[in-house]
């Protein structure tokens, strides 16, 4: 929640060093100051604790994760209108943003009591208090889907909320040639779900493949040597 509110507060300040070649593009972000946070490698912290994509329990941490973010954003998006006032604009949006932060506060009431959807709710009934007093400082505060762009900067495994790309892939390092590494969150994944090393040893070389055709069942070095490739070039 303190990491949410320091990145509503940077993306606020930074509202004043964007520009747009449209005057009604910059008229829109400036009264309603949109910073639209999102998560991004939701789905590899589901794989890293051994929860299924489609289930009760990865479903239930990813609206945790959502609650929280968007309620510490909301909480201290009131903090800044109380102490910085709300857009000159802001009088020109037709929708109320307290009516969507009380709606989502009920709404929290459906979680899992756990930790993170009593942090989330705890943050709510800021957000509500403090936005009944002063109003809101931005709207699209938080978003669901991540963008590509962002995804690629910040090197995630995944996007938003949608499964890796992969299990493994490729890349290129600075000394040349071309390396396959496994996404990292496979490991943590099979010891959380009580796989040993020596199955964890055999999936990743599955996974990654075993570097040799020595034992390969199509092509191998003995029917190499069968086609008349000698030792050293087999080897």
């Amino acid at each position: 929640a303190h990491g949410v509110r320091l990145w509503t507060m940077a993306l606020d300040l930074s509202i004043h060093a964007t520009a747009h070649g449209k005057p009604l593009d910059a008229e829109r972000d400036w009264s309603q100051r949109p910073i639209k946070l999102e998560p991004a490698n939701l789905s590899s912290l589901l794989l890293a604790m051994g929860l299924a994509y489609n289930s009760d329990g990865g479903r239930n941490l990813c609206a945790g994760v959502m609650g929280l973010l968007t309620s510490a954003a909301h909480a201290a998006s009131a903090e800044m209108a109380g102490e910085i006032g709300v857009p000159p604009g802001a009088a020109k949006i037709t929708t109320d943003p307290l009516t969507y932060v009380t709606q989502c506060r009920r709404a929290a009431g459906n979680l899992p009591n756990d930790q993170l959807t009593r942090a989330a709710r705890q943050c709510w009934d800021q957000a509500v208090s403090d936005g009944e007093r002063h109003g809101f400082r931005n709207l699209d505060i938080s978003v669901t889907p991540s963008r590509r762009d962002a995804c690629r900067i910040l090197d995630t495994e995944a996007g938003g909320i949608e499964p890796g790309y992969a299990l493994a892939k490729f890349y290129r390092p600075h000394r040349g040639g071309l390396t396959k590494h496994m996404n990292p969150q496979v490991l943590s994944a099979l010891c959380t779900l009580g796989y040993n090393p020596i199955q964890i040893e055999d999936i990743t070389r599955h996974v990654l493949g075993r570097g040799t055709l020595k034992t390969a069942p199509g092509i191998n070095h003995q029917i190499m040597m069968m086609a008349g490739f000698d030792a050293d070039a087999v080897l």
